[in-house]
C-alpha cells in the first residue's frame, strides 16, 4: 500500500470495517468492537461483506492486487496487529450531561492504540504517551462529568486478569482525582500496574 500514509495517522473506520479488515489478518476477535452488523444485518452475509470491503477499498484502507493478494494500509495493519493480540486492554467511560462516552485502549509491546466513539463514528489512533492519551480523550473526560472509570485487563497465560478497576464520582471524590484516574490507567496499561485500585 501507499507508504505516504503516516504510521500515527488517525483512522476513522466503522466496527464493520474493522471486523472485515481483521478477518484478512485471521484475527478471530477484537475486544470492544461490536459484531452486531454481522449477526443481525439485513441481506446475505456475502453481500454485506463485499459492501464493507468495497468501502474499505474506496477509502484506501484495502487494496486487492491482480492475482488476489490483499494488502492493508500499513497504519491499519499495525493497529489491528495490536488490537488483535493485545498484552493489555482497558475500557474507559465518562458519564455527564452530554451522555456516556466510551473508549478502549490496547497495548502490545510499546504500542498503545485508543479507539473512541464520537459524533462522527469510531476513531482509532496510536497514543505515544500519557499526555497524548489525555489529549486524545480530552472531550470524553472534560466538562461536566458525573462519573468516570476504567477497567484494565492484562494477559496472564491464556487469560486476562484484572490489573486496575478505577472509579471517580462527582461529590464523592476530589476533582484532581479525575486526572489521576487517567494516570492510573496509563500506568496499569503500560507497566502492569496494580492488581486493583478503587477511587
Amino acid at each position: 500500500m501507499n507508504g505516504n500514509h503516516g504510521k500515527n495517522e488517525p483512522l476513522r473506520l466503522t466496527d464493520e470495517e474493522l471486523c472485515a479488515a481483521a478477518a484478512f489478518m485471521e484475527i478471530p476477535c477484537l475486544y470492544g468492537v461490536s459484531d452486531r452488523y454481522w449477526k443481525r444485518g439485513s441481506g446475505s452475509l456475502r453481500k454485506r461483506l463485499l459492501d464493507v470491503c468495497a468501502s474499505l477499498e474506496l477509502a484506501g484502507f484495502l487494496c486487492v492486487e491482480p492475482g488476489g493478494t490483499v494488502r492493508l494500509r500499513a497504519s491499519l495493519y499495525q493497529a489491528l496487529a495490536c488490537m488483535g493480540s493485545p498484552e493489555a486492554v482497558a475500557r474507559l467511560f465518562a458519564a455527564g450531561a452530554a451522555g456516556t462516552r466510551r473508549a478502549c485502549l490496547y497495548r502490545r509491546e510499546e504500542a498503545v492504540y485508543v479507539r473512541s466513539l464520537d459524533e462522527r463514528g469510531c476513531l482509532l489512533k496510536r497514543a505515544a504517551d500519557e499526555e497524548e492519551l489525555a489529549g486524545f480523550l480530552g472531550g470524553a473526560f472534560s466538562g461536566e462529568i458525573r462519573a468516570c472509570g476504567a477497567l484494565v485487563l492484562a494477559k496472564a497465560g491464556a487469560f486476562y486478569e484484572k490489573k486496575a478497576d478505577l472509579v471517580w464520582k462527582a461529590g464523592e471524590n476530589a476533582p484532581e482525582e479525575r486526572t489521576a484516574l487517567l494516570h492510573g490507567v496509563w500506568e496499569a496499561l503500560t507497566a502492569g500496574g496494580r492488581k486493583e485500585e478503587r477511587r
